[in-house]
């Protein structure tokens, strides 16, 4: 029972810190996630050696099959962007984490890979939990399509609206010495890739029409101000920017629409997949050496993920260099802290599934982080609103903690 206990504090731990974990870039601009997510791996890396260390374990060693596993998440991690794209966030998201859910709860529910096959008196009940959960999935794609804005006939209304709630909620958090504001935010730049031009708020907002296409820029510095001027402020972009696309090739083709949804849909096989496996080299190295700490492995699966970061971030900068685009950097330290509190809960992640079992402890780290996730939505930042959308949200919440409930007390 203590070591059950154990095992559910820790893989509590878990849940938080992966709910949490990409909090402090949500204001940020991650771009294509080249550069996002090796700043992420860099702080992955750094944690998961300070873990090892203050354990007494940064010397046991570096085992391959680790090493590998922290490669498959890494490529996981990476596809999601490209999938939402291509899905949306609501499809995308959902498909991900339905793939996910399943191949790790079926991987420990029938051993595979060699993984110690799941126990308990009513099973059956574990595998009612996991249906819950991924009908839950479903429930919350629909609460993802009913966040999007609606369409508006005032175009321009509706920009200068987003636009000076955006640049208000920048500027008021940019002070100088004395306690004022450093940037009126009524008088920040914009500036549109397709003319090229830098204009004020005040008169983007007036002759706007295409939402999508502007980009807002700010100084990457702390405490500086917005750039004024066209040659800075271009100096300072360092984004990709495609060429608008003629009047008459706006609204994409049936057979594009169907491509896209075919390569988003292999991607969230692929990323789900890939996510639901990368902890079982882990799993299964700590089961043949039992004597060993459950955080043995935490260090090998960070040098793992932070190897197929980079090998990923070269490969990409190296096509778009020969392409003749340039790579966006997205911002380092927020991306570093979110790699930080990963690595906090791997560690908290692989010791529940040392002390529940892989499907129990797998299950509860994949589902739990939703669950924090959300409940910070809905009563942190106030996304959700609406009697519709939290009566679905609220139900894809409940059928989630039940499938976790089923699956935590029916499985051992």
């Amino acid at each position: 029972m203590a070591n059950y206990l154990e095992g559910l504090v820790a893989a509590f731990g878990a849940a938080v810190c992966f709910g949490v974990q990409y909090v402090p870039v949500k204001q940020y601009e991650i771009y294509d996630g080249a550069t996002f997510q090796w700043f992420m791996a860099a702080g992955i890396l750094l944690t998961g050696f300070l873990i090892s260390l203050a354990a007494g374990l940064a010397d046991v060693g570096m085992p391959l099959e680790v090493v590998f596993g922290g490669l498959l998440w890494a490529v996981s991690n990476y596809v999601v962007i490209p999938l939402v794209r291509l899905l949306g966030i609501g499809p995308g998201f959902a498909l991900y984490h339905f793939v996910n859910l399943v191949v790790g709860y079926m991987s420990g529910r029938f051993g595979w890979f060699g993984l110690e096959t799941l126990k308990g008196e009513h099973l059956w009940c574990c595998d009612i939990g996991a249906l819950l959960i991924c009908v839950s999935f479903i429930v919350m794609n629909f609460v993802e399509d009913e966040l999007e804005p609606p369409a508006s006939n005032d175009g321009a209304s509706a920009m200068e609206g987003r636009l000076e709630e955006s640049f208000a909620h920048v500027g008021a958090s940019i002070v100088s010495a004395n306690g004022r504001p450093v940037v009126d935010p009524t008088d920040a730049v914009v500036f549109d890739p397709n003319t090229r031009h830098v204009t004020t708020l005040q008169q983007f907002s007036a002759t706007a029409r295409r939402p999508s296409n502007a980009s807002f820029a700010h100084s990457a510095r702390e405490g500086s101000s917005f750039m004024s001027s066209n040659a800075q402020l271009e100096a300072a972009l360092n984004v990709q920017e495609p060429n608008p696309a003629p009047a008459d090739d706006n609204t994409p083709s049936v057979g594009s629409r169907s491509a896209d949804r075919v390569l988003g849909a292999g991607l969230a096989l692929l990323g789900g997949g890939l996510c639901g496996i990368q902890a079982i080299p882990s799993d299964l190295y700590l089961n043949s050496h039992k004597n060993l700490s459950k955080i043995t492995t935490v260090l090998p699966q960070c040098m793992g993920v932070w190897l197929g970061a980079t090998i990923i971030y070269l490969l990409h900068a190296s096509v778009a260099r020969l392409a003749g685009n340039r790579v966006p950097h997205s911002v380092i330290r927020p991306a570093f802290l979110s790699g930080c509190l990963w690595a906090i809960g791997f560690a908290g992640m692989i010791t529940g599934i040392g002390q529940l079992g892989y499907s129990v402890g797998y299950t509860l780290d994949a589902v739990g982080p939703i669950i924090v996730s959300s409940l910070l939505s809905v009563f942190v930042f106030r996304e959700i609103s609406g009697s519709k959308q939290l009566f679905l949200y609220a139900l894809s919440l409940s059928l989630q903690v039940m499938g976790t409930t089923l699956i935590a007390v029916f499985g051992a």
